[in-house]
């Protein structure tokens, strides 16, 4: 989960994403997000990317 303010933005393996989409999955998912004290949820579509965050510190990074 990325903090992005009122967003949490959910990084799963791209062979999980389809799985994250069944309805209970994707219920409990939008209920543990909420839970946290987002107002949003989301799901990204490009999956995990490791080491994401040290990409966007050395400008290498294409999403913020």
């Amino acid at each position: 989960m990325r903090h992005h303010g009122a967003v949490g933005r959910i990084e799963l393996p791209t062979e999980e994403l389809a799985r994250a989409m069944e309805p209970e999955i994707r219920a409990a998912l939008v209920a543990a997000g909420k839970e946290t004290g987002f107002a949003h949820v989301t799901i990204d579509l490009d999956g995990i990317r490791s080491g994401l965050f040290s990409l966007q510190i050395l400008g290498q990074g294409d999403r913020g």
